[in-house]
């Protein structure tokens, strides 16, 4: 007999025991995904040593979301390859907390197609047949696609800049995967599938709702900035993980580069004419989550309105904290700088209604070394002037609603990540955004990486509250993403990701960075222009100080 620790309390199971036994034999395979065993996840046939530290994850944590998405998408891909005759499959990036997909030759009998993969879903999970992945050395990995018949494939594999990779397989195929699977079918068993736009969605619980389905709002404007910038990276040669790689070996790094920034600088340029042609707008509200390069946007946005003869004023939602005593207060007792309450909405809307009137207004500055905020400076908005505003809330009508509608223009800030590993695997735009901050926050404001991870949670619990709700009243989605960004930011981002130890919470989840990254050939900066969002975050800016 083995003694273990499970949840705080000291469990005694013969020797040989599995995580995926003890998990099935205490009734749990409906509602556990998997194990963490020592800080790090565990597969079904780990068996458990004397003395492990057990802890169950279930949808309610980050890592138990993530997970129970990939395991739900691959008995999707099971199912669709069952179904579909051989039409293509590609899985896409989620859209109102669902996963887009689409099946070739399918848009005729969508509804029918979506209920024979939702009663072959159903079918699979009711079989129990266990998920697995598999971590191989990449030649041991090519093989297997080449005895598929898939040489290309093989190739692509080979030429990955990693010793080893992991793959999950469907019925037909293997992909290229760096999320971790369930135990056990039966705890993914909370979906849907419906149609929607060219194909359809994969809808399921989420760590915030865990026992059911949220509502599916419109989410279009997204799906669509998601959608055009996936159709431009195809057009230009990156349709996946494997030709970005090929580009940057082949020297055209700096093209692509080129290429990238281009299209936001069009994208940028396109908003301020829009703007200028619309003599009511006063106020720009620019809102995002974090690391979506908002303040690089807004000051690129001026340069681009002044070009236009908009001279813009710039207020930034932070200097309206409240004090300390009216600060909300989180489960914990701390200080909760991410919900609505802590910003003054009130005196922020008096100020920008009265602003568009014409008044003169002395605009407060918030100090952060007092946690107070103190005299700033005065503003009145005289002819050819406009005001942006710029912060996590700045679409939640809360914060302008003494503002006339045809006064604002709103825009949604996001890195919506279009890029896939293969046809099978989008990598989560989160990632992208936490790989960002991390990287950020490293080299500009004196935080460990661990410290990022551990402040995470309450910043994705902010963006669920107050920002993801708020993004269907945008009059413009930009996409701050960049197909080339995980390029630059792998090496200094696996430096600080590797400075996670074994006894940290958050090892885990760092290890699953790392393997994605692992899959990136790296990228010099030097091709970054110095206008780049990403320079936000790299350094060497010469738009944000």
């Amino acid at each position: 007999m083995i003694t273990f620790t499970y949840e705080e309390n000291r469990i005694t199971v013969p020797e040989s025991t599995t995580a995926g036994e003890y998990i099935t034999q205490n009734n749990m395979e409906e509602s556990v995904l998997c194990c963490k065993v020592n800080n790090r996840i565990a597969s079904a046939d780990y068996v458990l040593c004397e003395g492990d530290i057990v802890r169950p994850l279930t949808i309610a944590d980050d890592e138990g979301y993530l997970i129970y998405k990939e395991s739900l998408i691959l008995v999707l891909l099971n199912a669709a390859e069952q179904i579909s005759n051989g039409n293509t499959i590609l899985v896409r990036q989620s859209v109102n907390k669902s996963t887009y997909f689409e099946i070739e030759n399918t848009q005729n009998n969508r509804q029918e197609v979506a209920r024979q993969i939702k009663e072959k879903m159903n079918e699979i999970i009711s079989q129990n047949k266990p998920l697995r992945s598999y971590k191989l050395k990449k030649d041991v990995a090519a093989e297997l696609f080449r005895q598929n018949g898939e040489e290309n494939r093989a190739e692509q594999i080979e030429a990955l800049p990693t010793e080893y990779i992991t793959l999950c397989k469907t019925a037909k195929r293997y992909h290229l995967t760096y999320q971790p699977l369930a135990y056990s079918v039966r705890s993914v068993a909370n979906f849907d599938v419906s149609p929607y736009d060219d194909g359809f969605l994969l809808k399921y619980p989420t760590n915030h709702t865990v026992d059911f389905i949220p509502t599916i709002k419109s989410g279009r404007k997204v799906h669509c900035a998601i959608e055009d910038y996936r159709d431009w990276i195809s057009t230009i040669g990156v349709d996946n993980i494997f030709s970005l790689n090929s580009i940057i070996k082949q020297g055209k790094g700096s093209e692509l580069v080129n290429l990238a920034e281009g299209l936001h600088e069009k994208r940028i340029s396109s908003i301020a004419d829009k703007i200028k042609a619309n003599p009511d707008i006063k106020v720009v509200l620019i809102a995002g989550p974090s690391s979506s390069g908002k303040t690089t946007f807004a000051n690129r946005l001026c340069l681009h309105l002044r070009i236009n003869h908009i001279n813009p004023v710039v207020i930034s939602l932070d200097d309206y904290y409240v004090e300390d005593e009216r600060m909300p207060r989180d489960e914990k007792g701390e200080m909760d700088f991410e919900c609505v309450e802590a910003i003054d909405y009130e005196l922020f809307n008096e100020h920008l209604s009265r602003l568009a009137a014409g008044e003169t207004v002395e605009i407060p500055k918030y100090d952060f070394n007092i946690r107070s905020r103190v005299k700033g400076k005065s503003i009145t908005l005289g002819e050819g002037q406009i005001i942006i505003a710029e912060g996590i809330h700045a679409l939640n009508e809360l914060l302008t609603s003494r503002v006339k509608h045809e006064n604002k223009y709103k825009i949604y800030l996001s890195a919506l990540t279009s890029l896939c590993l293969d046809e099978y695997n989008a990598f989560s735009p989160t990632d992208n955004r936490l790989i960002r901050r991390m990287v950020r926050d490293a080299s500009f404001r004196n935080t460990t990486a661990e410290a990022t991870f551990r402040l995470w949670k309450s910043v994705r619990r902010g963006e669920q509250k107050y920002i993801f709700p708020f993004e269907n009243e945008a009059d413009e989605v930009f996409n701050s993403s960049l197909v080339y960004e995980l390029a630059v930011l792998k090496e200094p981002a696996m430096k600080l990701l590797s400075s996670i130890g074994k006894n940290s919470e958050h090892y885990s989840r760092a290890k699953r960075l790392i393997e994605l990254l692992s899959y990136f050939e790296e990228m010099e900066p030097s091709p970054v222009p110095p206008t780049s969002i990403i320079r936000e975050f790299v350094g060497g800016s010469t738009i944000v100080h």
